[in-house]
């Protein structure tokens, strides 16, 4: 993914050190917690609400990783989408 700089070429151009430096300007400014804006986070006065969310997919991994009885080095559990099961009528 990207492009392959030819003979002579910058390995980056000055559009990818500007979009280099805006993503790591982004970064800076937001909270690694939760994502938020820190100029909003760390402002006492705002306010805020909370959603509680369940992943389905989260929660299959987060099973199968608690049921491990031995971790074992460099294992790494993902999920993948499997489709709907059919929903029954009442």
């Amino acid at each position: 993914m990207g492009r392959v700089p030819g003979p002579g070429e910058p390995r980056w151009t000055e559009e990818d050190t500007a979009l280099a430096v805006e993503w790591q300007r982004l970064r800076d400014e937001t909270c690694s917690g939760c994502g938020q804006p820190l100029s909003e986070g760390l402002d006492e006065a705002s306010e805020w609400h909370l959603h509680k969310l369940q992943c389905f997919a989260c929660e299959v991994k987060e099973r199968a990783e608690q049921a491990v009885e031995k971790p074992i080095p460099g294992r790494k559990l993902s999920v993948s989408y499997a489709g709907r099961r059919p929903v029954l009528p009442d």
